[in-house]
């Protein structure tokens, strides 16, 4: 326990310096006036992801299939990557 404090420490103010980054960051690409719906979607799918994910994860590990976690990560990845590249081409709005 000793050390995990100093460690939680380091965590806590690595991620103070990440999140007004990311905040800029949505505040560039959301559209005009609309900056609060896009930090309510952002924040909503942090939460929704971060009740969801450990679960799944806690899942794999439980079933024995460590090596399927990364696999489970790619895969959340390229739904991402796929889901921003039909945005840029106006997909949704067909």
């Amino acid at each position: 326990p000793a050390i995990l404090i100093p460690r939680w420490g380091i965590m806590g103010c690595r991620t103070g310096v990440i999140g007004p980054a990311r905040d800029r960051l949505i505040r560039q690409v959301a559209p005009e006036g609309a900056e609060g719906k896009t930090f309510g979607i952002v924040f909503t799918g942090f939460n929704i992801g971060g009740a969801i994910g450990p679960v799944i994860m806690g899942y794999l590990l439980d079933a024995g299939m460590p090596k399927a976690i990364f696999g489970c990560a790619l895969a959340f990845m390229a739904a991402i990557v796929l889901i921003t590249w039909m945005q840029e081409k106006n997909y949704f709005r067909r």
